[in-house]
């Protein structure tokens, strides 16, 4: 059973207006993912593997990484590709260097700041759909 997010309905309209093309890295969890949110990704990549080239980033703190690791919620994220970031934000990264040009987040925070911080397109949508977009390398 797949998850089905309220606002992934809202955001399907929203999502017409996105450009289609190669995805450089998903950015989810900012500015830290909770535990539910870390089951919610863990779920969405069961069975599933990041596409070659995509960064699959997740950020949360400490204390929720310690209890996803627990639940194996973390485990099943780095399965798939994803890497846990824990105790910053995207935005703090210096993801400048990594030469990004486009970026796909579920978080408002990161969608705005990344074009003045980071220099790259980063696209604002719904987490399932950052996720499809991490397993196919595509928006």
């Amino acid at each position: 059973m797949a998850y089905r997010f309220k606002r992934d309905r809202r955001n399907d309209r929203q999502d017409v207006n996105l450009p289609r093309g190669k995805v450089d890295a998903v950015a989810v969890g900012c500015p830290h993912a909770s535990v539910s949110q870390m089951q919610r990704y863990a779920h969405l990549l069961k069975d599933q593997n990041i596409s070659v080239g995509v960064e699959f980033w997740v950020c949360t703190n400490e204390i929720v990484e310690t209890i996803s690791r627990k639940m194996g919620y973390c485990q099943g994220i780095e399965k798939a590709g994803g890497k846990i970031l824990v105790g910053t934000c995207h935005n703090d990264c210096p993801l400048g260097a990594w030469k990004f040009n486009s970026l796909v987040t579920d978080s408002g925070k990161f969608a705005y700041y990344t074009p003045t911080t980071v220099g790259s397109k980063c696209f604002y949508t719904s987490l399932s759909r950052c996720v499809q977009a991490a397993i196919e390398g595509k928006i």
